[in-house]
């Protein structure tokens, strides 16, 4: 299901995670980092707005730089 989800929303990912390294976590019948696999679906319902409930509207956005 995680990677399922995280692999649909690949594009989202992609100024931070390589889409290859993507397919190659999730590529096996079972996850060896699964904690990776969580923060990555995390991350992606995050980026995509699909996070349950509305979002706090009386906090700063949170902004993240990418490293270079």
């Amino acid at each position: 299901m995680l990677g399922g989800f995280v692999l649909e929303h690949a594009d989202a990912l992609a100024p931070i995670v390589r889409p290859d390294k993507l397919r190659e976590i999730f590529a096996g019948p079972v996850v060896k980092q699964p904690s990776l696999a969580w923060n990555l679906y995390t991350v992606a319902a995050m980026l995509t707005g699909l996070y349950p409930g509305p979002a706090p509207k009386d906090l700063d956005p949170v902004r993240v730089p990418v490293p270079v």
